[in-house]
């Protein structure tokens, strides 16, 4: 798969958050784990409210530069907020150029 970066208006995501860490590579072993058990689990397809576009998205948010700390969110472009599934969170993406 090819990244792609593109110009976009804020949106919001609805998905499930990890908190990890750059520390000792932490972050490498942890992520690709947490996106397995994700797929595995078909959590993707239980997100209400999908946008027409929506894809799966990885979303590296909070970064502490103390102590290298993080969160991952594995989430989905969402139209609306008002359904938040229990243990899903919500987070608003700003516009990018």
């Amino acid at each position: 798969m090819e990244p792609k970066i593109v110009s976009k208006s804020g949106f919001n995501t609805l998905g499930m958050e990890m908190k990890t860490t750059i520390k000792d590579g932490r972050n490498f072993k942890e992520i690709p784990k947490f996106w397995e058990s994700t797929l595995q689990q078909d959590i993707l397809s239980r997100i209400p409210n999908k946008s027409k576009e929506a894809t799966s998205l990885g979303v590296c948010v909070d970064f502490n530069q103390e102590d290298g700390s993080f969160s991952y969110i594995i989430a989905c472009e969402v139209k609306s907020t008002d359904e938040i599934p229990e243990r899903m969170i919500t987070r608003a993406v700003p516009d990018a150029e």
